[in-house]
């Protein structure tokens, strides 16, 4: 298995994955090694043997569960507060909107500046009732800068971002996207896997007491599947204000825009209200698929299945039939053997796809 990414890694793979998605770069997908090399080739999902066991092999499908029944009750839940970052009085963003801006748009500065400084010089160009963007090329003429205004691309986006935020806000499709992020429940779904098939805390939680079993699905280098999958970005720190995110994600279309391509900024930001976790839960190494609650998603082969050392007998004479029948390996999990570590013995082997 591949090393992990890092959350760092996991935000340009978001932006990578956007904007591969974008019509100027669709057809270089199947070109795009440095990017699908980050895509995993197998993932695993650990189940209980409940009434669709069975029924989602022969059907050939995956569940897309409502997030209201995830695991973790403070998952996809977010904070709509903007008051901090707009002001309904003025019409404007505020000098926490700018700064939040600033933050991703030069996190080193711009030219000749550091952080600190490029900061001050922007907050010093916002007054009372926000933005003034004809006060900006006063500001920096008298601040002794160089910088040729006209050109500087922060100044363009938080001009810009300044000018349209309302109208933005304002936007139907922003709109019903803020309305299913802020009631997720039984409308938004979500297919969790994970990286690992070995994992003691998940046998244990939907493995149900190793008396269940974990599904390893391949996964197919194809649009319809890499477009959709999603790593989770693991943090304790309060990551999920909505209009944060839509500063982000806005900010980075535009950073795209003005530097033609040459800068993204975080342009999946607005995809993390639906795939960040507290770091309590890193563990699980989630990758998760995200769409409209019970889905039934189709495009993921099983290539073999993990039963627990406690399975029934049942059960397993049953996934026996069903290995032979669907085209899939079965293994089964050894006893505990003092060890501490979890490993399987093949039980039936994959058929071998015969030649045309």
């Amino acid at each position: 298995m591949k090393r992990t990414l890092n959350n760092k890694q996991k935000r340009k793979y978001m932006n990578d994955l956007l904007i591969y998605q974008s019509m100027p770069f669709l057809y270089e997908f199947n070109t795009r090694g440095d990017f699908l090399k980050q895509t995993p080739t197998m993932l695993y999902k650990y189940r209980s043997f409940d009434k669709y066991a069975f029924l989602m092999i022969k059907d050939d499908y995956a569940y897309l569960a409502p997030v209201a029944g995830l695991d973790d009750p403070f998952d996809c839940l977010n904070d709509f507060g903007y008051k901090d970052y707009y002001d309904d009085k003025t019409h404007k963003i505020t000098p926490k909107a700018v700064e939040t801006i600033i933050k991703q748009a030069c996190p080193n500065g711009i030219q000749g500046y550091s952080f600190e400084e490029t900061k001050k010089l922007a907050l010093e160009c916002v007054e009372k009732d926000g933005l003034d963007y004809d006060r900006i090329p006063k500001i920096v003429k008298s601040s002794g800068s160089t910088i040729k205004i006209e050109t500087e691309p922060l100044f363009t986006i938080l001009s810009s971002i300044n000018e349209n935020f309302e109208r933005i806000i304002e936007n139907t499709n922003l709109t019903n996207f803020a309305e299913r992020a802020k009631n997720p429940g039984e409308n938004v779904g979500v297919l969790s896997l994970s990286e690992v098939r070995d994992n003691k805390v998940m046998w244990s939680l939907y493995g149900k007491k190793y008396t269940g079993y974990c599904i390893e699905y391949e996964i197919p280098k194809i649009k319809d599947v890499v477009f959709n999958l999603c790593p989770v970005i693991y943090t304790k720190r309060s990551n999920n204000n909505f209009m944060v995110k839509m500063l982000e994600y806005f900010m980075g279309a535009m950073m795209r825009a003005v530097t033609n391509g040459h800068a993204n900024g975080n342009i999946g930001a607005a995809t993390e209200l639906f795939r960040t976790k507290d770091t309590d839960w890193k563990y699980q190494q989630e990758w998760r698929i995200i769409g409209k609650a019970e889905n039934h998603l189709k495009g993921l082969k099983i290539k073999a299945i993990y039963l627990g050392f406690k399975v029934c007998k049942t059960n397993e004479e049953k996934m026996r039939r069903y290995a032979k029948k669907y085209g899939f390996a079965l293994y089964k999990m050894n006893p505990p053997d003092g060890k501490k570590i979890i490993k399987y013995k093949k039980v039936i082997n994959e058929p071998v796809k015969k030649s045309n």
